[in-house]
């Protein structure tokens, strides 16, 4: 339990310690800076030093270890650790080597910091020295040269010269360089050398000490001769003679013509051949070592014993069949015999200058003549021999269908033929084109034609030989396209424009001019394209249009198109009549309406006319007296409201005229009549009513009461009394 208690309690003890440690040795840089002393621009070979100097602060007791770098140009060249807070960095003696920009860094505690960089110059450089062996060689020796400032580092171009003439230049990090140079101008030259600082800043050296060089000429340069003479006649033995007078090691001589090396060999040599008139030109002899190279040249003129024959052809074109002659000449050199030989191929033809013979297959082929004499051979030129061949009959085709009323192409063309062929185009056996053409075929553009007949009219002739009959073609067979004419369009089983719904329209579109196949579309001038036909035979298509409706009513039209042209109909305006159940129905829901109409005319005429406003009922008792036989009546009148002004009296009034009950026992009953006083009221008699009767104040038969004062009550009243009266009266009499 007690080492658990340790090795618990011992991280927090030491982090403890660690904190403590770390807040005791916190430290900052304050400044860091770097002098070069005693300057920063110095002459070669001066003692410099490089002083750092950090300026820190810091909490520690104990001495601080600071870490100093010194670079140049970002690379470091001097670092040490120390616990004093300058450090020197010193360069013993500085070189130009040594120049660049300069600072130093500082490292303490994990903290780092620099000092602003400063610029070292170190001016001059070592004089270099130049040692050459050896100084005395001949033409195209080498010589091997070195040049070394040893007090110097760096990167430097070291430069060998001849009186300032840059000879050669190489690049080394080391202060010496040995090379061999290669020297070529004889006599004396004078060789220096410097040094050049590759750095951004670079600085040149003075010349080294200068060596003379001796350079002696090498004598190796041939001389060149010819026998018997540089002047021969073809046929002639001519000799070229390369001679060299000293020998040397690795010598070679070379005799050359042009760029073709005749003879080679390590010392003098003579070159035989027999002179031919292409062996004339410059001959050159030529020596040559490793470095050095000596040449002589010499002319030789060959005069031509004869010239390279020349074979002819006669004549230039042969057809087969045709008879031709084969003619070898040559220039001769004055009465000099010669041989002519004519071959064909490899095989010899005929000795002599002249060959004839028939063209033809068999004699096709390469000729060529030989010309001999003194040994001296020469081939002419080969000729390339083919007969030709006559032009076969051509074919006339058009390109592509011929449509009348436009232009097209024709197309004359042959088998077979030599080249080039001339065609003509034939129009009613005369000759409207022609063309010289490197082909077996040829293309003629015609304007056009008004009608089929007229395809038939074209034809065309080829020939290639002009004495030969030109080869005729047959007549002209093409298919020809007439345009559709404009096309009508037509409505079936009507044949008028006004169609019942729902009934099949069938649509013609027909035409009477135009070749198939063709394509017909149908049109509606709202819906757009109702149909396409392709390909269409005939000279007519339809299109039904299955349950007309109202809403393909409208103009209707149709195109018709072939390879020639399109054709569109003119318009046509298709009117769609209502079913026959749909007319019946809207005339009943007319008359209906009407009949409406009048009973609400009748209202409103009535209103009009007698504009009451209140009704009110009037009761009348009617009381009928017994009449003297004892035989007891009661009529009984009730007046009641008329429901329309202009009603009639019999229809619109009612008169109630009834018996007593025979069983009942009483003298009178009471009836109650309900009168509009701003209504006609009309009380009709019974048919018992005496005809002689007079007519009342109102010129109105007894019985009828007739009100037309709206305002009136009381004499409602009134006259209800003298009816009453009258009606009473009436009766007495009668009994």
């Amino acid at each position: 339990m007690e080492h658990l208690r340790l090795f618990l309690v011992l991280p927090g003890l030491l982090g403890l310690f660690t904190g403590q440690v770390c807040e005791a040795q916190s430290s900052t840089i304050n400044a860091v800076t770097l002098m070069l002393l005693p300057s920063d621009n110095l002459v070669t070979q001066t003692d410099v030093t490089l002083r750092c100097e950090a300026q820190i602060s810091h909490s520690s007791v104990e001495l601080l270890i600071h870490s100093f770098r010194f670079l140049r140009d970002g690379v470091i060249v001097y670092n040490k650790n120390s616990s004093d807070t300058t450090v020197d960095y010193k360069i013993t003696p500085a070189r130009a080597s040594n120049s660049g920009w300069y600072n130093c860094v500082v490292r303490v505690l994990g903290k780092e910091k620099a000092s602003p960089k400063k610029r070292l110059i170190v001016t001059g450089l070592q004089t270099p020295q130049l040692s050459v062996r050896p100084d005395i060689i001949y033409e195209g020796d080498e010589v091997t040269a070195k040049c070394s400032a040893l007090e110097e580092t760096g990167t430097f171009l070291f430069s060998f010269l001849d009186n300032d003439q840059l000879i050669k230049s190489e690049v080394s990090n080391s202060p010496s360089v040995e090379i061999r140079l290669k020297l070529e101008k004889l006599g004396e030259i004078y060789l220096h050398c410097n040094i050049f600082l590759l750095r951004s800043e670079g600085e040149r050296s003075s010349n080294s000490n200068t060596v003379k060089v001796i350079i002696r000429e090498l004598d190796i340069a041939p001389t060149i001769a010819f026998a018997p003479s540089a002047r021969v006649i073809e046929g002639d033995s001519l000799s070229v003679q390369c001679i060299v007078t000293k020998s040397v090691p690795n010598l070679e001589v070379f005799l050359t013509k042009g760029n073709k090396v005749l003879r080679q060999g390590l010392t003098s040599f003579i070159h035989k051949f027999t002179a031919r008139a292409e062996d004339s030109g410059m001959y050159i002899c030529k020596t040559e070592t490793e470095y050095v190279q000596k040449s002589t040249n010499g002319t030789v003129t060959v005069t031509e014993l004869f010239s390279k024959p020349v074979l002819r052809q006669y004549p230039e074109k042969v057809f087969e069949g045709e008879r031709f002659s084969l003619n070898c000449s040559s220039k001769v050199l004055g009465q000099r015999e010669v041989t002519f030989s004519l071959y064909k191929g490899n095989v010899k033809q005929k000795n002599g200058a002249h060959f004839s013979a028939i063209a033809g297959p068999a004699n096709n082929g390469k000729f060529f003549c030989k010309v001999e004499a003194r040994g001296i051979t020469k081939l002419s030129t080969p000729l390339e021999l083919t007969a030709r061949v006559q032009v076969s009959a051509p074919a006339i085709s058009a390109l592509g269908k011929v449509i009348i009323g436009k232009p097209f192409q024709l197309q004359c063309k042959s088998k077979s033929g030599s080249l080039p062929i001339t065609f003509i185009l034939i129009k009613d056996r005369r000759p409207v084109s022609s063309k010289v053409v490197q082909a077996h075929q040829a293309l003629f553009n015609v304007s056009a034609i008004s009608k089929r007949v007229d395809v038939t009219e074209f034809s065309c002739q080829a020939f290639n030989n002009v004495n030969s009959p030109r080869t005729a073609s047959q007549r002209l067979w093409a298919e020809v396209v007439e345009p559709v004419n404009k096309p009508t369009l037509t409505v079936d089983p009507y044949g008028n424009m006004v169609v019942n719904e729902g009934s099949d329209v069938v649509l013609t579109c027909s035409i009477t001019q135009g070749t198939p196949p063709l394509t017909i579309s149908w049109y509606h001038s709202k819906r757009g394209e109702l149909k396409t036909q392709t390909h269409v035979l005939d000279m007519q298509g339809s299109h039904t249009v299955k349950g007309i409706g109202q809403g393909d009513e409208g103009e209707y039209y149709c195109r018709v198109t072939n390879d020639a042209n399109e054709n569109k109909s003119p318009l046509i305006t298709l009117n769609v009549r209502l079913a026959l159940w749909k007319i019946s129905l809207i005339v009943i829901f007319i008359f209906l309406l009407l009949v409406a109409l009048a009973i609400v005319l009748l209202v409103l005429v009535r209103k009009s006319v007698c504009p009451c406003g209140k009704k009110k009922t009037t009761e009348l008792s009617v009381r009928a007296k017994k009449s003297k036989s004892d035989d007891p009546q009661r009529v009984s009148l009730m007046l009641e409201e008329q429901p329309a002004p202009n009603a009639t009296p019999g229809v619109m009034g009612r008169s109630v005229w009834s018996e007593p009950d025979a069983d009942s026992g009483s003298d009178a009953d009471s009836q109650e009549i309900r009168e509009d006083p701003c209504e006609n009221m009309n009380v009709t008699p019974p048919e018992q009513t005496d005809p002689n009767r007079e007519p009342d104040v109102h010129g109105k038969e007894h019985g009828t009461v007739t009100n037309c004062d709206p305002g009136a009550t009381d004499h409602v009243h009134a006259q209800g009394s003298l009816e009453y009266a009258q009606l009473n009266r009436s009766d007495a009499e009668a009994v």
